[in-house]
Parts: structure tokens; C-alpha cells; sequence
């Protein structure tokens, strides 16, 4: 089952990624499967990162995300 994991830096940013729950023999396991980027809005699942400037969205838990990002300067 996939999740959005939020982290939070000791500069206060947090920053998001998707992981995914797993069963190996007999124990849980996780493992990231994508980065989303800094949080600009939880509530309505935006996130940012540094890359070249583009809109999608992610279905988690049932969820649609909004992912968008913005071009490096």
C-alpha cells in the first residue's frame, strides 16, 4: 500500500515522498518510491521541487495529489 511520507529538516522545511509497504517472509518493509519535493500546501497536496516547470498528479490511498514543479534559476 503506498503512502505519502512527510519529513520535517532542522531548517523547519518539510519535504514529502511516496512509500510503499510491503510484506517479505514473515516482516512489514518500505521502500521510497518517489520524491515529491518541499510542501508548499498539505491540505491540498502541493509540492515543489527544482526541476523544469510541469503539473501532474499522483493517486495515493485513494487520494489525488497535485504535484507541480518550477524551473531552476
Amino acid at each position: 500500500m503506498a503512502y505519502i511520507h512527510y519529513d520535517e529538516k532542522p531548517n523547519g522545511a518539510i519535504y514529502a515522498s511516496v512509500y510503499e509497504s510491503y510484506r517479505e517472509g514473515g516482516s512489514v518493509k518500505t521502500r521510497r518510491k518517489e520524491n515529491l519535493g518541499r510542501v508548499v500546501d498539505k491540505e491540498k497536496g502541493l509540492f515543489r521541487q527544482k526541476v523544469v516547470f510541469i503539473s501532474s498528479q499522483l493517486k495515493v490511498g485513494g487520494m489525488i495529489h497535485q504535484k507541480y514543479f518550477q524551473m531552476r534559476k
